[in-house]
């Protein structure tokens, strides 16, 4: 019994890692009904890379700058043992994922306004201005994906909202 426990790991092992690369993926997918076989990405392209960032502007004037969000904090050791703040980062990544599978569904945009992921971006934004002591009216924001951590590389603009009064 013991030899057999470990010859079904050592398989399920050697699938794992095999299901790591693209080109075995959907040979194993055939007879990996159940999906147990983890996707891990040991082998991204491009590591480092981040899904989304938020920008945002306050009031209509046409040559203010675009700020951004604070979504993602700096690496520190302690963060391996320590890190709250990354259930802020992943409800803020779903959101935007979210809104984006909503502009695609939703035909008429207007009703995006009243989208509670819309919502949640505007509110996120105020709380944050407010956190700084930052007076605004109204205010505008962008979902934007980019690449790297330190050299911050903006690919393209996926959402840009309306001016919001709040």
């Amino acid at each position: 019994m013991l030899v057999f426990v470990l010859i079904v790991l050592a398989i399920f092992m050697v699938a794992s890692t095999l299901y790591q690369i693209k080109y075995f993926q959907k040979y194993l997918n055939k007879y990996d009904k159940l999906q147990l076989l983890p996707n891990y990405s040991f082998f991204a392209p491009k590591p480092y890379a981040n899904d989304f960032r938020l920008v945002y502007k306050i009031e209509e004037d046409p040559n203010s700058n675009w700020e951004e969000l604070d979504m993602y904090k700096e690496f520190a050791l302690k963060r391996i043992f320590w890190n709250p703040f990354k259930y802020y980062n992943k409800g803020m990544i779903d959101i935007c994922q979210q809104l984006l599978e909503e502009q695609h569904i939703i035909q008429n945009k207007e009703q995006l306004k009243s989208s509670t992921n819309h919502i949640n971006i505007i509110l996120s934004i105020y709380r944050f201005l407010k956190q700084r002591n930052i007076k605004a009216s109204a205010l505008k924001f962008a979902i934007v994906t980019s690449e790297g951590v330190k050299n911050l590389k903006i690919k393209s603009v996926v959402f840009d909202s309306n001016l919001q009064i709040i």
